[in-house]
């Protein structure tokens, strides 16, 4: 795959490490919710169980670097953002 944005395509911005076989996405200013919340699904926030903070969620294949890729449509603004969980590299 081809990372560059043009005609769409997709670029490489990272990658994201796990140790516990899950990735937690989340707005960083309610990191301190996560801590009480480690289960899968989403973060809701204490103080009011219907607002979703994020989203904590198992790769299906445990530990390992994954590339993540955003996306941009033509106007150059961020549409998507992927984490490819098949592209997955091992350190052991």
């Amino acid at each position: 795959m081809k990372e560059t944005n043009e005609g769409n395509k997709l670029k490489s911005i990272g990658t994201v490490a796990v140790d516990s076989g899950r990735i937690c996405i989340i707005d960083p200013c309610y990191k301190e919710e996560v801590t009480s919340q480690a289960e899968e699904g989403e973060i809701k926030a204490s103080a009011n169980k219907n607002v979703e903070l994020g989203v904590i969620f198992g790769t299906e294949i445990g530990d390992g670097t994954f590339p993540i890729y955003e996306k941009r449509n033509p106007d150059g603004h961020l549409t998507e953002v992927i984490i490819k969980l098949s592209e997955a590299r091992y350190y052991f």
